[in-house]
């Protein structure tokens, strides 16, 4: 199995930053569209099917944007079974190490990094749904919150998102870049048992 991990991961800073962050989920509407995006050469779109929608109560949006990924990757489990395994009684949410390390204890190929929006369209061409944090407060304020990338739209400039209860979610590519670099552009994908075969994933 290997793994990548983004910059957030190394030192304290990060680490008390993103546990801030992860106390609660938000709804997927609250910062104000960017106009700065990464613009891709060719306008493609493309949108994974069958990634089971597992929906969100407050406080188990990562639990259950996890429990998304593992389900397309053919290992369903629980919001529930997941939030007893890895949840912090004094923590209104979890980090995003630890979906990672309750996803790898089952055996999936995970694989972490501090993304783009090129890589993520990469990974989402390639059938590979990711879970995406991001920080959807405004100003000093932060507000954690798990999202699963299932689609893009370059005609549109939009991500397609399961987010919370919403399973046909999309924000526009300078709103979701702005709230997923506000949280470290923090990423999770499995490897598809192709990869596992010897496949090395990489970040763009």
């Amino acid at each position: 199995m290997r793994r990548s991990r983004g910059a957030w991961l190394q030192g304290r800073t990060g680490g008390v930053l993103l546990a801030l962050l992860s106390v609660g989920c938000a709804g997927a509407g609250s910062p104000a569209d960017r106009s700065a995006l990464e613009s891709p050469s060719e306008p493609t779109a493309h949108h994974i099917l069958g990634v089971p929608f597992v929906p969100g109560q407050p406080g188990a949006c990562g639990p259950a944007a996890l429990a998304s990924v593992l389900g397309f990757d053919g290992d369903p489990v629980t919001v529930e079974e997941i939030a007893h395994a890895i949840g912090a009684p004094s923590l209104a949410g979890v980090l995003p190490m630890d979906l990672e390390r309750f996803a790898a204890a089952r055996g999936a190929g995970v694989h972490t990094t501090a993304g783009s929006l090129a890589w993520l369209r990469e990974r989402v061409a390639s059938e590979h749904p990711v879970v995406a944090f991001l920080d959807l407060g405004v100003g000093p304020v932060r507000q954690g919150h798990f999202v699963v990338v299932v689609g893009y739209d370059d005609e549109v400039g939009k991500v397609i998102l399961y987010s919370g209860r919403d399973s046909d979610a999309a924000m526009s590519y300078g709103r979701f870049t702005a709230a997923w670099g506000r949280a470290g552009s923090w990423a999770l994908t499995l490897e598809g048992p192709a990869d596992r075969a010897g496949n090395v994933l990489s970040a763009s």
